[in-house]
């Protein structure tokens, strides 16, 4: 399994997410799918978030093996901003509702692996060519990575919809 299979499985997987919370509201256009990568900038990403909150959007957040703290963070900072805006806006509690679904994909790709730096002088190491031909005999060793996904929202907009296989996220 490639890199781009790894996409692939992840891409299908969430469409399938999409689709299932997408039957339930009457406009899909109202779901705001935000994928999350260890690469982003928290602060981008969180202002993307409120700005679709304000707009009553429902989001479905994503995020794959070591980019999960990272969503876990940015849906923490979110709810916790929501909660400072009405305290200061002093308006009728709008809380904000989040259910998680935690899934996985087996892939051969492992995302945190980093490559060490071949040595110029190349001696032929017999630990590495026995570890080739076992690899070779057994195939390919296969990770199984994480997938979280999180559906954030007002309640009025979340309680519309069942979210059978959710674990609701209390506070």
């Amino acid at each position: 399994m490639a890199e781009s299979t790894l996409e692939t499985e992840y891409s299908k997987q969430s469409n399938h997410i999409f689709n299932e919370l997408g039957k339930q509201l009457l406009d899909k256009d109202n779901i705001k799918v935000v994928k999350i990568t260890k690469n982003d900038s928290i602060k981008n990403k969180v202002e993307a978030i409120f700005k679709s909150i304000k707009q009553d959007k429902l989001i479905l957040l994503t995020g794959l093996s070591n980019s999960i703290a990272k969503l876990i963070c940015i849906t923490e900072i979110v709810k916790q901003k929501q909660n400072e805006q009405q305290q200061q806006q002093h308006e009728p509690s709008q809380k904000l509702d989040q259910y998680n679904k935690l899934l996985h994909i087996d892939s051969t790709v492992n995302p945190s692996y980093k490559p060490i730096p071949e040595k110029e002088n190349k001696k032929v190491d017999t630990k590495q060519l026995e570890k080739e031909a076992l690899q070779e005999i057994k195939g390919p060793k296969i990770y199984t990575l994480p997938v979280l996904y999180i559906v954030i929202g007002k309640h009025s907009i979340v309680s519309n919809i069942e979210l059978v296989n959710w674990t609701k996220q209390d506070k």
